[in-house]
C-alpha cells in the first residue's frame, strides 16, 4: 500500500471509532435519541436530569475506559510480538490474564475486599506473573521459553481460581468473580478513572516512542546492536510499560481476550510491517472494536452480556481466518 493509502487508512479508522464512540452514547437499556444529544452539545436542545446523568456519569466513563482499553491491549500486542518476533506473544499468553484474574479471586473470595482492593490485587498479581515468566525464561531471550513458563503460570492460575470457584459463596462472591473474569465495563465512573487513564496515556506515550526501535528489535539482536539499540534495556522498557498499561485496564475491566492477538495482525495485513503505523492503528481499531463489543454486550439482551464473550465470539474466528491466509506463506 502507498503512504497516501496508508494515511487514509488511519483517516478512516479514526472516523470508525469516532462513530462507534457516538454510536455507544445513545445505544444501551436507555435509550437517548441521537438528534436530541446533538441539539444538546450544539446548545441548541435540553436534556432532562436522567438522561445528563446516563450521558456524563454512566456512558461517559464507559466509553472512555472500553476505548483506552482496547487501544492499550491492542498496543501491547504489538510491542510484544515486536520484540519477541512471534506472532503468537502478547501480555496474556505470557500470564498476565491469568495472574491478574487470580489476584482478583483472591481479593473477592478469601478477603471480601473492596473493589479498589480488588483492582490492587489483580494488577499486583498480574506484573508479578508477566516478570516471573520474563525472568525464568532469561530474560526473554527464549521466547519459546516465555511462551511456556506464560503456559505454566496460567495453568497454575486457572487451577487455583477453580478451586476457589468451587468453594466460593454462590449468592455473592461467584456471581462477582464469574462476571470479573469474563469482563466488563459496568460500574466504571469517572472518579475511577482518575490514577488508571493518566497511567494508561503515559504508558502508550512511552511505546510509540520506542517504536522505532520495535522496528529495529524485529531483526537479530547482532544486527539491532549493530544499529546502535542496546537491546537488552530497549526489551526491559517495553516490556514494563507494556505490563503496567496492560494491568491498569485489566484490574478495572477484567479479562477481555483476543484484542491483542488479532488487532495487531490485522493491521500489518494491511500496512505492513512498519511498527509506528501499526502500533497506531492497532490502538485506534482496539478502541473502536472494544466499543463496538460493549455495545453488543448492552444491548443484545435486557440484561449485560460480558463483553470478553463478545470479543471472543469476534475475535476468535478472525483470527482463524488469519491464520489460514498464512498457512502457505508463513508469518513474514
Amino acid at each position: 500500500m502507498s503512504a497516501k493509502g496508508k494515511a487514509w487508512f488511519i483517516a478512516a479508522s479514526i472516523a470508525v471509532f469516532i462513530a462507534t464512540a457516538a454510536v455507544s452514547f445513545v445505544v444501551g437499556n436507555y435509550s437517548i435519541e441521537s438528534g436530541k444529544l446533538v441539539s444538546y452539545l450544539t446548545g441548541r436542545g435540553a436534556l432532562d436530569e436522567n438522561e445528563r446523568y446516563i450521558i456524563f456519569e454512566v456512558r461517559l466513563p464507559r466509553i472512555v475506559m472500553a476505548s483506552l482499553t482496547g487501544a492499550a491491549l491492542a498496543a501491547g500486542g504489538v510491542s510484544m510480538q515486536a520484540i519477541f518476533r512471534n506472532p503468537l506473544v502478547s501480555p496474556f499468553v505470557i500470564g498476565l490474564s491469568s495472574g491478574a484474574a487470580l489476584g482478583a479471586a483472591v481479593g473477592i473470595v478469601y478477603l471480601n475486599a473492596s473493589v479498589a482492593a480488588v483492582e490492587s490485587l489483580s494488577f499486583l498479581f498480574g506484573t508479578v506473573a508477566v516478570f516471573a515468566s520474563y525472568l525464568l525464561s532469561g530474560f526473554g531471550r527464549e521466547t519459546t521459553l516465555l511462551l511456556l513458563f506464560g503456559l505454566v503460570a496460567t495453568s497454575f492460575s486457572h487451577s487455583a481460581i477453580g478451586l476457589m470457584q468451587y468453594f466460593a459463596d454462590p449468592e455473592h462472591q461467584l456471581p462477582a468473580l464469574t462476571f470479573w473474569m469474563l469482563g466488563g465495563f459496568d460500574g466504571i465512573t469517572l472518579s475511577s478513572l482518575k490514577y488508571s487513564v493518566p497511567v494508561i496515556l503515559a504508558c502508550m506515550a512511552v511505546l510509540y516512542a520506542y517504536s522505532y526501535k520495535m522496528n529495529l528489535l524485529t531483526l537479530s539482536d547482532a544486527e539491532a546492536r549493530s544499529l546502535g539499540v542496546n537491546v537488552a534495556a530497549a526489551k526491559f522498557v517495553i516490556i514494563f510499560f507494556s505490563t503496567l498499561m496492560v494491568c491498569s485496564c485489566v484490574s478495572k475491566a477484567g479479562v477481555i481476550g483476543w484484542i491483542g492477538l488479532t488487532v495487531p495482525h490485522i493491521s500489518r495485513i494491511i500496512l505492513g510491517p512498519d511498527n509506528r503505523l501499526v502500533f497506531v492503528s492497532s490502538s485506534i481499531l482496539g478502541a473502536a472494536f472494544l466499543l463496538a463489543s460493549d455495545d453488543l454486550a448492552r444491548t443484545l439482551t435486557p440484561g449485560e452480556i460480558p463483553v470478553g464473550i463478545i470479543t471472543s465470539a469476534i475475535g476468535a474466528p478472525v483470527f482463524a481466518a488469519i491464520l489460514l491466509k498464512y498457512r502457505k506463506s508463513g508469518w513474514n
